[in-house]
């Protein structure tokens, strides 16, 4: 798949006429909770010739290429992803955490790492989580049956929330380093465990009676972070002229002959 994926980013900079700077899985297998049913979820970053810039006219900025029923493709203008990165946009800081690289220009994104580090804001991106989290408990976790891969979907934003907390950096997407690394009670992260390796297992919809330990976690922390987050400060620096200057540097490196 390695081979298909770097075979469909070469077509991609023929087709569109870009430079694909970046690419990243973005999906379950960047978060450590693959099936053997998992897609693949290709994310990259790339730069049009400087010309394209120069213009009046507004201009798509998203290159989506669905290949296949198990490989989506999808891509950013790196002049979007910086102006989300001057917001501390969870998508593209999670892109970047991604430990499954597909391509990499790593003089132009070790720098953007880097300033990404500086850009985050604890606050902008606790509160994404928790309405995400907040969003899934109330639409995949009320039955008395649930499926197995949506405890994922509150479980790993509410853990992202509680490291956001305690470590006051950008969460890693690997939901197994999470677990790790996070002050939770042994039994508790025992039946967390249980469910990834279930969830690595099953069918897509398979479905089990709720698990109380983890609901009551899990209820318990959306009610405790709702009055955490009251207390939370945002990031008062504006990184513009930062981002500018990272912006013509990586057009630069990308097109240079």
């Amino acid at each position: 798949m390695q081979k298909r994926i770097e075979e469909e980013l070469a077509s991609i900079e023929h087709t569109h006429q870009v430079k694909v700077i970046y690419a990243c899985e973005a999906g379950s297998r960047a978060s450590g909770l693959a099936s053997n049913a998992s897609d693949y979820d290709v994310r990259f970053l790339y730069l049009h010739p400087s010309d394209w810039y120069l213009s009046i006219q507004e201009r798509r900025d998203v290159i989506e290429v669905p290949v296949s029923s198990t490989l989506d493709i999808s891509g950013w203008d790196l002049r979007k992803a910086l102006a989300l990165l001057r917001k501390s946009n969870p998508g593209i800081l999670e892109w970047l955490q991604s430990t499954v690289i597909y391509l990499d220009k790593p003089i132009i994104t070790g720098q953007i790492k880097a300033l990404a580090q500086e850009t985050f804001s604890k606050k902008a991106c606790m509160h994404h989580y928790f309405s995400m989290a907040k969003r899934n408990f109330n639409d995949f976790l009320k039955g008395d049956e649930v499926q197995i891969k949506r405890y994922f979907y509150v479980l790993r934003p509410i853990l992202s929330c509680i490291w956001m907390e305690k470590k006051h950096t950008f969460p890693p997407l690997d939901f197994h380093v999470l677990l790790k690394e996070l002050p939770l009670s042994p039994s508790l992260k025992s039946e967390m465990a249980k469910l990834a390796a279930k969830k690595a297992i099953s069918a897509a919809k398979e479905r089990e009676p709720k698990n109380a330990v983890v609901f009551s976690f899990l209820e318990e922390q959306l009610f405790r972070l709702k009055d955490a987050l009251l207390t939370v400060t945002a990031t008062k620096k504006d990184y513009a002229e930062e981002l500018d200057g990272l912006f013509r540097m990586a057009l630069t490196e990308a097109w240079k002959k």
